[in-house]
């Protein structure tokens, strides 16, 4: 059997349908048909994420082994998987940063993972601990960013000099915003803008220390790289 067969295979085994693993792996339909008709193989950050789904591995989904799938099929629990050394792993956080209304912690626990070669980090200066990767929701952003964007977020960079993007708690949710200090306050204050013209500025006391008393902003990190859903 060929990729895609294994693909069909494990997902009839799992009773999941297209629409829930491309809901899953945060890719559009077309996109995973190609995989499932052999037209086209994934990368290996998404190869990793079909078989954490599929509670597989790459040897067997690939048709190198046997040995992995009866193991993966009786346990709950996603096999592991060997990533080469070289590759940085990057949690997808439990958070959805809304751009025309706040988000919110959706698990404590992290969705998934991603799985990037250092290349692809190679612009990004911060400490790979730090990074997150969240989803972000809502127009406020656009064309800048899209509903359904990811952003990567380093959670080491909360100061908003120089301004920039960034994944803010505002009292109510998490958003996504451009963030600049307001300047000449008898406090800290930040000035959260939006993209979208549509969308007003506002205000807010601003939380250096994470101390939050309800009503102030809290910068979460700082936004250093975005990917696009294709």
């Amino acid at each position: 059997m060929d990729f895609g067969e294994r693909l069909k295979e494990r997902m009839q085994e799992l009773e999941l349908g297209t629409a829930d693993l491309a809901r899953r792996l945060d890719i559009e339909q077309p996109r995973l048909r190609y995989y499932l008709n052999s037209q086209r193989e994934p990368d290996y950050d998404l190869l990793v994420r079909i078989c954490e789904q599929l509670r597989t591995s790459p040897d067997w989904i690939l048709g190198v082994s046997e040995d992995q799938r009866s193991i993966a099929a009786e346990s709950d629990e996603p096999p592991e998987i060997n990533v080469p050394q070289e590759y940085i792993r990057v949690p997808i956080a439990s958070i959805r940063a809304g751009m025309g209304g706040p988000g919110g912690i959706v698990s404590e626990k992290p969705e998934g993972f991603r799985y990037l070669p250092p290349d692809d980090l190679s612009g990004v200066h911060a400490q790979h601990d730090d990074l997150w990767i969240i989803k972000v929701y809502g127009p406020s952003m656009e064309p800048f960013l899209q509903n359904d964007d990811f952003v990567m977020v380093d959670i080491g960079n909360k100061t908003p000099s120089p301004p920039g993007v960034f994944v803010v708690w505002d009292g109510s949710g998490y958003v996504c915003k451009f963030v600049e200090r307001v300047t000449g306050a008898s406090m800290p204050m930040v000035r959260l803008i939006s993209e979208n013209p549509r969308f007003r500025p506002t205000e807010h006391t601003f939380s250096e220390s994470g101390e939050l008393d309800g009503s102030e902003a809290y910068i979460l990190g700082r936004v250093v790289w975005m990917q696009r859903k294709m």
